[in-house]
C-alpha cells in the first residue's frame, strides 16, 4: 500500500488555544483529509512584543508555537503585522520570510507532495 501524501497546509486562520473558533472550516477540511493524507499546517500568528498592554493583542503571545490536534501537526510561527490594517498591503511580504523558514525546516525532514494554501 502506498504511503499517504504529505500535504503542507498554509492557513491564515486555524484554531488554537486562544482562538478556538478561528478557521474551523479549514481545520475540518484538514482533519477530514487525514484518512488519505498526512497534513501539516503552518498557521502564523501576529508577533506581539512583551509589554503591549492590550489584552486582545497579548493573547497572541499565549498561542503555542506548535501543537498536535486531531492527529494534525500545527505550527504557529510569529509574523510581524501592523496595528489594525495599517500595514495590510504589506502583510504577505512581512510574513513571507517567517513562513518560508518554517516550511523549509519541514521540507528538510521530508518534502511535501502537495501545498494547499488558504488566503
Amino acid at each position: 500500500m502506498a504511503e499517504p501524501s504529505r500535504v503542507l497546509v498554509l492557513a491564515r486562520s486555524y484554531p488554537n488555544s486562544q482562538f478556538p473558533t478561528l478557521g474551523v472550516w479549514t481545520q475540518r477540511m484538514v482533519v477530514a483529509s487525514t484518512g488519505g493524507a498526512r497534513p501539516t499546517v503552518i498557521a502564523p500568528v501576529p508577533y506581539v512584543p512583551p509589554g503591549v498592554p492590550f489584552r486582545s493583542a497579548a493573547r497572541f503571545r499565549a498561542v503555542e508555537r506548535e501543537q498536535t490536534a486531531g492527529g494534525v501537526h500545527v505550527l504557529h510561527p510569529r509574523i510581524p503585522v501592523g496595528p489594525g490594517h495599517l500595514l495590510h498591503s504589506l502583510d504577505a511580504r512581512l510574513a513571507y520570510p517567517f513562513i518560508r523558514r518554517t516550511a523549509l525546516a519541514l521540507v528538510r525532514e521530508r518534502p511535501f507532495d502537495v501545498i494547499h494554501a488558504h488566503f
